[in-house]
């Protein structure tokens, strides 16, 4: 390989099989990848360098093709994909996530028209990390531990979620997936953050786990749920969380149930039927009290 001067003052070699590629050494002494030339159309990154693993595409490290690039070949080598390494390749229709990945940094795959299986060693997802993209099945790993905010924004395509054993997601994950039909929950989420399945309209079915505590603002507004049990360990819905549900008609309140936030039902103009089992007063008609739960 041939060495270049610098880059943002360090230095990086580059490879003839590897045409406009560039690797930079990294202080666990592996590298990562970025490229070094615009326009690039198809690029195929080799899983080592002069024997040296290649274990991180670099953040931004494609953003300059943004307008070009259309398929990647990533090695099974790399572990983390930097922040915004692929950011708004509109026209990146081929990619793969390789086996021992374990991070996806904030806005990795951010608009890109490609699916993606998750792998198996993965352990973490930045905030909008996969938003907007062409996704249609996300399966968590046991190995996940964070999904952080707005992951999922916006993945139109996307119809089935099953959310493994994760312990942390965060505000809005899978907001404005409009497409989404399936969704089975964590066992292990002791809180619905906010916005988690807002404007989810095809969303008609959803079981709640026992061992929830709180489901969060706004977290099933404008989703198409029909029916909700609310299970015995929730003790706070939140304001708005199941606001303009308009095809919801039925919903249970689990015994423990200890507050309803303001608009927690608001506009859910069909629903009619409430089995309350908590101690919280019901009063037919009252649009204010309790959410408005009993609005009809």
């Amino acid at each position: 390989f041939k060495k270049k001067p610098q880059l943002e003052l360090s230095e990086y070699v580059e490879l003839e099989t590897a045409p406009g590629l560039g690797f930079m050494l990294l202080e666990n002494d592996t590298y990562s990848v970025f490229a070094t030339e615009t326009e690039l159309t198809e690029v195929s990154v080799p899983e080592t360098v002069d024997g040296v693993k290649v274990t991180e595409v670099a953040s931004m490290a494609f953003v300059s093709n943004s307008q070009t690039l259309t398929s990647v070949t990533l090695p099974d080598s790399i572990e983390v994909i930097g922040e915004s390494a692929f950011d708004s390749c509109d026209k990146l229709t081929e990619i793969n996530l390789p086996k021992e990945l374990k991070r996806v940094e904030a806005y990795a795959f951010q608009s890109i028209p490609s699916d993606f299986r998750l792998p198996e060693k993965l352990e973490y997802i930045g905030s909008n990390a996969f938003n907007a993209t062409s996704i249609t099945e996300v399966v968590f790993p046991k190995t996940l531990k964070t999904v952080e905010s707005s992951a999922f924004y916006g993945c139109t395509a996307l119809t089935k979620v099953n959310m493994g054993s994760v312990e942390n997601v965060v505000t809005g994950a899978f907001s404005n997936c409009t497409a989404l039909t399936s969704v089975t929950l964590s066992g292990n989420l002791k809180d619905i953050p906010a916005g988690l399945f807002e404007g989810a309209r095809a969303l008609e079915t959803l079981d709640l786990p026992e061992g929830i505590k709180t489901i969060g603002p706004v977290a099933f507004a404008e989703s198409g749920l029909k029916k909700i049990t609310i299970p015995d360990s929730v003790a706070v819905i939140n304001f708005g969380a199941f606001m303009n549900c308009a095809a919801l008609t039925e919903i249970t309140l689990g015994k423990n149930v200890k507050h309803i936030g303001f608009g927690a039902f608001a506009d859910c103009t069909t629903l009619t039927t409430v089995y309350n089992l908590s101690e919280l007063t019901l009063t037919k008609g009252d649009a204010e009290g309790h959410g408005g739960i009993a609005t009809n």
